[in-house]
């Protein structure tokens, strides 16, 4: 057993809890409609420190850069396999070209040029993606905050339960989810799970 799920309305014993504690045994507590709100782990996932020192570490170089283009550079190349599964036009392949030469003084200013790039690319790949779906149910654009269409709110119910899913595998991992490098780190943001999330959501 790797992992318990308790949703509300479930009971369970403080012993059978403290036995998950003993064995290393995840315990993921939801509400009624499945959305992760806590979990609970064993003392000892808190003894991978040298792996969290490192992603610090990374934050804080010249390694932050390179990792930063990386995870936009995946999610487009995600995007393109895509777009060619159903026949449609792929992204040029000079975004990696750009990516690659994107220069800045600081982290932030790269963050912004980056986001630039994917946010552009982002919106070309979906309307190609919502060009699939008949008229009716069709959106103009891609909306994620405050979306009042029906297929918008699909993925973005659909980005939500796939973010859930990742934050969990970064908490596995004993990474630190709410330092990324895509992103501000801010507080209540999780900017790791929001990025990895991205690279994979197509």
């Amino acid at each position: 057993m790797r992992e318990v799920i308790l949703k509300s309305g479930n009971s369970i014993s403080t012993g059978a809890l403290a036995s998950f504690g003993f064995w290393d045994i995840d315990v993921m507590i939801m509400t009624v409609r499945g959305r992760p709100v806590a979990m609970l782990w064993s003392f000892d996932d808190d003894s991978y420190v040298q792996t969290r020192i490192a992603q610090y570490q990374a934050s804080l170089d010249g390694r932050a850069y390179g990792i930063a283009k990386s995870f936009i550079t995946s999610k487009l190349e995600s995007q393109n396999i895509i777009l060619r599964k159903y026949g449609l036009e792929p992204h040029l392949d000079k975004f990696k070209e750009i990516i690659d030469g994107s220069e800045a003084r600081s982290l932030e200013l790269l963050r912004r040029r980056l986001t630039g790039i994917e946010g552009k690319h982002t919106q070309r790949y979906y309307k190609q993606i919502f060009s699939l779906f008949p008229n009716r149910i069709r959106p103009e654009k891609w909306e994620g905050f405050m979306a009042y269409d029906g297929m918008n709110n699909l993925f973005n119910l659909a980005y939500e339960i796939l973010a859930w899913k990742v934050h969990r595998a970064l908490v596995k991992t004993k990474l630190e989810p709410y330092l990324g490098f895509c992103h501000s780190n801010e507080m209540a943001k999780l900017s790791l799970v929001l990025i990895f999330r991205n690279c994979i959501d197509t």
